[in-house]
């Protein structure tokens, strides 16, 4: 998608068309592109890199960002904003389990079991080490084992008619392609991932967005002046002659 995305941004149309459905999904499954005449051809190179339809020959995220055409006229590629995700542990947190029921993986306690399962297989654990090795993190303890890293790795949709497997379970190009960000170990654990960064978002602003109130509300609050006590009564001393005519001061 990305690819298309891009093609439709330099491009101006989209880079599969055809009046026929069948022709259209050909096209669309060989990768038969039309570019123009007048395309780069540092930008042609980028795009049919993109459009390769076997995803173990097609760009990474690494390489598309780092490609001739992306940083010319830069000193380099473009900053990664994305969140850094740390590797899935279990206990799994039950908010983001709950909220993951909209996206019709079941309920909680399926959602749980099948993620659950997920970070500890063995493939899990494959798919995390390189990671760990690139970010220098000790190996973990045996028991830990069973914690482990998020997917830097790409799944295969394949063509069984359980959609519960195709969505969980990784395949074995998960396990082969490194630590690209872009490519999840499993739709389930992306997913996870998704809401909870959704979720820290939303518990974040709601805390600006409370401090702002407390300071609108602070700032209509009427200044109060502090009050100032009258002097105390003045002492005189009643022995002293008066004049006549003279106001009294006793």
């Amino acid at each position: 998608s990305f690819g298309i995305v891009l093609y439709v941004l330099v491009c101006g149309k989209i880079p599969f068309d055809d009046q026929s459905m069948p022709a259209l999904h050909a096209n669309v499954k060989n990768g038969l592109v039309d570019y123009p005449g007048w395309l780069s051809s540092e930008c042609k190179h980028l795009l049919s890199r993109m459009f390769v339809t076997d995803p173990n020959q097609r760009a990474t995220m690494r390489e598309v960002l780092n490609h001739p055409w992306m940083i010319k006229g830069f000193n380099g590629p473009p900053e990664n904003y994305l969140p850094e995700r740390k590797p899935l542990t279990t206990p799994l947190d039950p908010e983001v389990i709950h909220a993951m029921q909209g996206f019709n993986f079941g309920s909680p306690e399926s959602i749980n079991t099948e993620l659950t399962r997920l970070i500890e297989s063995e493939e899990y654990h494959r798919a995390v080490k390189p990671f760990q090795r690139e970010k220098g993190l000790p190996p973990p303890a045996k028991d830990a084992e069973k914690r482990r890293r998020f997917g830097f790795d790409v799944y295969k949709r394949r063509s069984s008619g359980n959609s519960r497997d195709t969505l969980t379970g990784p395949s074995s190009e998960a396990l082969q392609l490194g630590n690209d960000p872009m490519k999840p170990f499993s739709p389930l654990v992306s997913i996870y991932y998704l809401v909870k960064e959704k979720q820290d978002r939303d518990h974040a602003e709601m805390g600006r967005d409370q401090r702002d109130v407390r300071d609108r509300e602070k700032a209509k609050e009427p200044e109060v002046l502090p009050e100032i006590a009258p002097p105390q009564e003045a002492h005189t001393n009643s022995a002293v002659f008066e004049m006549p005519g003279d106001k009294r001061t006793g």
